[in-house]
């Protein structure tokens, strides 16, 4: 009987593609399921004159949410995943970037122009995003559809031989030498 019971309510989940998600207010959200699971890449950090590289890790399941964090720093999890009411602030940040891709080798920015290169270089686009939710974190919260602080993004074509997601993170100052609005990383499913 239990199974039955756990049969007919699996089968009343959304279309293949999309996962169920409750997040602390228990209200069910889609997500993409592009999304889920765990990406990572090596990033360096300064130290002491030297970079040696940690671990950028983005997981999202259907239990916490989706969490991103640094090395062993911990992870910070986002539970309030929505879509963004338009991808415009997204699109805006790429084509910033890819615009403004020709960095010098001594910029601090030296290193993350690298790493997107491939991106910055090809036609690609955003073709969707979630957002991680606004506030929290010492942050105040967003209107609902904002773009947010914190956004995972999908590519129209991807330009790495691995499948890949956009980390955008809100740049809180003017646009500077290599973007504008957000800042982007990537990250390759693991």
């Amino acid at each position: 009987m239990k199974r039955l019971l756990l049969l007919l309510i699996l089968s009343t989940l959304p279309a293949i593609g999309i996962a169920q998600l409750r997040n602390k207010d228990t209200k069910p959200i889609n997500i993409p399921e592009y999304f889920l699971g765990t990406f990572e890449d090596n990033v360096p950090k300064l130290v002491g004159g030297t970079q040696p590289e940690i671990i950028f890790t983005v997981t999202c399941t259907t239990v916490k949410g989706c969490g991103v964090g640094f090395g062993a720093d911990g992870t910070d999890w986002y539970d309030k995943i929505s879509p963004p009411e338009s991808l415009q602030a997204a699109k805006s940040a790429l084509q910033y970037a890819k615009a403004h891709k020709a960095i010098a080798s001594t910029s601090p920015m030296a290193w993350e122009a690298k790493n997107l290169k491939p991106l910055l270089d090809s036609e690609a686009d955003i073709e969707s995003c979630i957002n991680l939710g606004g506030g929290g974190h010492g942050m105040p919260d967003l209107p609902e559809g904002a773009p947010g602080y914190m956004a995972l993004c999908k590519l129209t074509k991807n330009p790495w031989p691995k499948q890949s997601v956009l980390v955008l993170g809100m740049n809180m100052s003017n646009c500077g030498e290599l973007f504008c609005g957000y800042e982007i990383f990537v990250a390759f499913r693991k």
